[in-house]
Formats: C-alpha cells, structure tokens, sequence
C-alpha cells in the first residue's frame, strides 16, 4: 500500500486507511530506540479526505512497546493507544508572501503541508513518539534504585540504612548536629 499520497490523489470524501507495520519498522525510525523497542507491531486506523487546499486526518495508532523505568531502569510494557486529529494546510505555488500568517483558533493545532505528498508513515511515526510519556515509570509506586549499593529495591531488600533527607534541607543537618543524650 501507498502511504505517500499526493494531494490530488486524497479522497475528497473520508475514507478509512489501514496500515499495520512491524515493530522493527517503528523502532528503526525512532532515534529514541536506545530507550524503547516495540514489543509489537504498531495499527494505525487513518481517516482522510480533503477539500480544495486542506486535507484532514483523524486515526488512532495502537501498539505495545518496551521502555525503560526512570527510577528503576527495568524494562516494562507499555500500551499505546493514541487518537490523533490534524489538518495540513496545502500552501499554494503562487503564493509569494511571507510564510508568517495569524493563526486563528481553528487553526492552532494545524500544519502546512510539505511539497504536494502526505506521508501517513511519517504521521504514524509521529504519534508513537508522542505517546510515550515524559517519565516512564513500570508503577506509580516505583521505589527505584538504592541510592547507596544501586540495588533494584523493587526486587531486593538491600539492608543499606535509608535516611528520608529531603534534599532542599540537606545543608541544615550540619548546621544542627543531632543533640548527644547520655546517663
């Protein structure tokens, strides 16, 4: 299938396109791939058509990858299941002035359109990369590494004496030793 359409060649009237493709496609065209792999192969249902110089898609991209947990460093899956709507404003060849315009609110969340050819792969890759959260933890409630021998304190009890120092009130505990009690 074709998932580089020229604008004359989009439906004016929606049409579905399906397009699956495998987990090794998405992580070879993700740079974040040292962070993530997909664990599966990502679905992305795509809704488009077009009028005389936009063209509108809605879709939604499905898939399962593999992060990394920021506190523990293990690796967990991840289900992505993102709804995406965008608009690709075709710039006209005669158009000669500059490419600054005043955006309305209609159309903040829009794009102009590259050349003459939409690229549904790129769209797709976009979205997966979206989707993948700022911080990824394997649980909310991740205590993460030892901050002293490195241990995972998800999978071992490592003995090392944690303090609950809040770092902001570090420099404080020098400032009031702790007080000598004796008999």
């Amino acid at each position: 299938m074709n998932v580089r359409l020229k604008f004359k060649e989009i439906p004016t009237e929606k049409t579905l396109f399906q397009i699956t493709r495998t987990g090794e496609w998405v992580t070879e065209r993700i740079a974040l791939h040292e962070y993530l792999r997909m664990e599966s192969g990502i679905m992305a249902e795509i809704y488009l058509w077009r009028d005389s110089s936009n063209i509108f898609v809605n879709g939604e991209v499905k898939g399962t990858m593999m992060l990394k947990c920021v506190r523990c460093l293990s690796e967990f899956p991840y289900e992505i299941m993102k709804d995406f709507s965008l608009i690709f404003f075709k710039k006209e060849e005669t158009d000669t002035a500059s490419d600054e315009m005043e955006l309305t609110d209609e159309n903040i969340e829009a794009e102009f359109l590259n050349g003459d050819i939409l690229d549904l792969e790129g769209i797709i890759t976009e979205q997966v990369v979206l989707s993948v959260p700022d911080y990824p933890k394997c649980s909310a409630d991740c205590p993460g590494l030892c901050p002293q021998c490195g241990s995972n304190l998800n999978t071992t009890e490592c003995g090392c004496r944690q303090e609950k120092i809040i770092p902001t009130f570090n420099k404080l505990k020098d400032v009031f030793p702790k007080k000598v009690t004796g008999g």
